[in-house]
C-alpha cells in the first residue's frame, strides 16, 4: 500500500513539473476555458459619444467605404488577447440626393481583420471577416458593431470596414445633429485594390477584447520546487517500502 503511495506522488509530482516548465500548455488551456478574461478597450475615439447615441446624417461626413476602399482602426495587442467587438458610427447608404436615400437593399457592411505588414494593412490575408449589424436607416449614423472571439497573439492589426459590391457608406467623422460632434483621432488602415496606406484623422471607432492572464515567472518557479519536493519525497518512500 505504502509503494502505491510513493508511486502515485511520483506520478503527480510529474504532473507539476509539466505545468511549470510548459507555459503554452497554461496559456492554451486558459484559451479554452470559457471563464471570461478581463475586458481590455484596445481603441475607444468615440469622445463624447456612445454607443446609444445616433446622429442625423445631414450635416455627417467621414472617411467613405466602398467596395473597392476598405478603411478601419489599427489596434495594438500586447498580449494574448481574445478580440470580441468592432465597431463605429457608420451609414449605410450610397446615395441621399434631395434628402431621399437612395440605396434600396443595403447589405450590411463587414469587418476584416488583418494583420499589419511594413505598418500597413496585409494585402494577402484575412484573419476573420465578420458582418456589421444594421440598423436599416439611411437617414441616422448609429453605432454599428460585430461581435467575434477572435484569438490573437501579441502584435499590431487593422480591422478594416467593407462594402458589398455596389455599395457605399462612410465612417462617421463629424456630426451636427443632435449636437456638435468630432471623434478623436486615430490611425486608420486604408485598402484601395492592389494598394494599402495608413491615415491619421478623425473617426469614431472601437475595438475591445479580452486579455489572457500570463503565469509570472514566480509562480512557475515556486510549482516547479514543489514538483521537486514530491519527487524526492516519493523516492524516499520508496526506499523505506523496499527495506519493509
Amino acid at each position: 500500500m505504502l509503494r502505491r503511495n510513493a508511486v502515485g506522488t511520483v506520478q503527480l509530482a510529474r504532473i507539476a513539473l509539466v505545468a511549470a516548465l510548459s507555459p503554452t500548455l497554461l496559456v492554451s488551456s486558459a484559451t479554452a476555458d470559457p471563464i471570461r478574461h478581463p475586458s481590455v478597450t484596445l481603441v475607444d475615439s468615440l469622445a463624447g459619444a456612445s454607443p446609444a447615441t445616433t446622429f442625423s446624417v445631414f450635416g455627417s461626413g467621414g472617411i467613405a467605404i466602398l467596395e473597392n476602399q476598405f478603411v478601419g482602426p489599427q489596434f495594438v495587442v500586447n498580449r494574448r488577447t481574445t478580440l470580441t467587438e468592432v465597431g463605429g458610427f457608420i451609414n449605410n447608404c450610397r446615395q441621399i440626393s434631395g434628402g431621399v436615400p437612395n440605396c434600396p437593399g443595403a447589405l450590411p457592411f463587414r469587418v476584416e481583420i488583418r494583420r499589419a505588414v511594413n505598418g500597413v494593412p496585409d494585402l494577402s490575408r484575412v484573419l476573420a471577416s465578420v458582418p456589421l449589424s444594421d440598423d436599416q436607416d439611411p437617414l441616422r449614423t448609429s453605432f454599428e458593431s460585430a461581435s467575434l472571439r477572435l484569438p490573437l497573439s501579441r502584435g499590431t492589426y487593422f480591422a478594416l470596414f467593407a462594402a458589398e459590391p455596389g455599395q457605399a457608406g462612410f465612417v462617421l467623422g463629424s456630426a451636427l445633429d443632435p449636437f456638435a460632434y468630432q471623434p478623436d483621432s486615430v490611425r486608420l488602415g486604408d485598402v484601395r485594390g492592389p494598394q494599402s496606406s495608413v491615415i491619421d484623422t478623425f473617426a469614431a471607432v472601437r475595438v475591445l477584447g479580452e486579455a489572457h492572464a500570463v503565469p509570472e515567472p514566480t509562480t512557475l518557479l515556486m510549482v516547479g520546487s514543489a514538483g521537486l519536493g514530491l519527487v524526492a519525497r516519493g523516492k524516499r518512500r520508496k526506499r523505506e517500502a523496499a527495506k519493509n
